[in-house]
């Protein structure tokens, strides 16, 4: 009878390991690619893919590229743009600390920064090669950093509607490099 007051705690004890390890696996995604969404160049020398109601792409400009794919209703909109100028013409700056689990971003033409204060790695075979920082409220943003010669260099921003989050992270999931 003196036991039976452990049981019901050590079941608890029990449940609350579960969901721990169910949290961190949604941490972490192994990059894959889709088999419906057609395949088109994100980068020199990576893929991306989309779904069929995304508009845009790639567009080369006197200065430079552009990216950009928005999703009908404007529901999502991936973009960057990069000087051609620059020693790593298609990525921007480096992430320093690759332990932040929170990033602090401003994006033109908001004056006012954003707090990413999520993160999420992106696994192949499962070595990291992409950092995505985001945050969850109804408008919500996100930038990602791939691995490049080495470095996490920032390589996309996302500003997306939350109830689109896991659209948003199957169209991330397939960037490849090639």
């Amino acid at each position: 009878m003196k036991y039976a007051f452990f049981i019901p705690l050590a079941f608890l004890f029990f449940i609350s390991c579960e969901k721990n390890e169910d949290q961190s696996e949604t941490d972490s995604y192994e990059v894959m690619q889709h088999p419906s969404w057609a395949v088109e160049t994100f980068k020199k020398n990576y893929t991306i893919q989309f779904p069929a109601d995304y508009t845009g792409g790639r567009i080369q400009l006197l200065e430079g590229y552009t990216f950009e794919k928005t999703g009908t209703n404007d529901s999502a909109r991936y973009w960057y743009s990069y000087p051609t100028n620059v020693s790593f013409p298609e990525f921007r700056d480096t992430l320093i600390n690759l332990q932040a689990t929170s990033l602090q971003i401003t994006l033109w033409p908001q004056p006012a920064p954003i707090l990413l204060n999520k993160r999420m790695d992106f696994t192949n075979n499962g070595e990291i090669t992409g950092i995505l920082f985001y945050n969850e409220s109804a408008a919500a943003n996100a930038r990602l950093y791939l691995k490049h010669n080495g470095y996490f260099r920032e390589s996309l921003d996302v500003a997306y509607r939350y109830s689109d989050f896991a659209k948003m992270i199957a169209i991330i999931r397939t960037i490849r490099r090639i």
